[in-house]
């Protein structure tokens, strides 16, 4: 393996486990706009790619002004789930120490999601990152990115080191393959046992539930 350099979390469904409540806003908008709720075919679309991806592959001929609407409409359903559950709002176990270790080795890391600027804004907020991420250095769904390989790109600019030696942690399908084109030294999906077999093949170099789980001695 090539040497760590630096490292890359994707957050929703890695860093936080809000899958339910992403599924649930999604829901709830769908709902909304169309009165029918979504089919199991688009539950497995609204996970992983950024929202104006989502709401035009639900609604082909939505206008680029609606979709931006309908993009913050389902982004504060969400944030209102997760302020109504604080017992659910809290970052995955192990993530805080992984966090330090990161500091203490020196190893620059930050975050590349396919989140709105005001969900990282609400991220920041309500898990404080600031105490170990400069927020200026998170890559989010600004409306640039194509895909999230070029969000991956523009996180491992921000670190300074290049992709092929930067961990990435993931969990959908879609952001490991994203993963795999820009040649991550390590691919590290997070995720129930369930997902693992579907995790591999798409790249993923090692699958774990939780970062209590991640071998701190691939940082080395």
């Amino acid at each position: 393996m090539k040497q760590i350099k630096g490292v890359i979390f994707d957050f929703n469904g890695t860093l936080f486990f809000d899958g339910p409540k992403h599924l649930a806003a999604w829901t709830a908008l769908v709902e909304e706009v169309r009165g029918t709720p979504l089919s199991e075919e688009e539950k497995e679309l609204v996970v992983g790619p950024p929202n104006l991806h989502i709401l035009k592959t639900l609604f082909p001929q939505i206008s680029e002004r609606e979709a931006k609407r309908l993009s913050a409409r389902k982004e504060a359903i969400y944030r209102a789930l997760c302020k109504q559950d604080p017992a659910f709002t809290h970052l995955v176990k192990g993530a805080q120490a992984l966090f330090d270790e990161l500091k203490k080795q020196q190893i620059p890391f930050t975050i590349a999601s396919a989140s709105i600027a005001e969900n990282i804004r609400f991220f920041i907020s309500t898990f404080h990152l600031d105490r170990w991420i400069e927020p200026s250095m998170i890559v989010y769904d600004d409306g640039y990115h194509k895909d999230k390989s070029a969000m991956y790109w523009h996180a491992a600019r921000n670190l300074r080191v290049p992709p092929q030696n930067c961990i990435i942690f993931e969990d959908s399908l879609s952001g490991i393959r994203h993963a795999k084109a820009v040649s991550a030294a390590l691919i590290c999906a997070l995720g129930d046992a369930h997902l693992a077999t579907k995790q591999k093949q798409a790249g993923a170099d090692l699958t774990i539930a939780d970062f209590d789980q991640f071998d701190r001695a691939l940082l080395k």
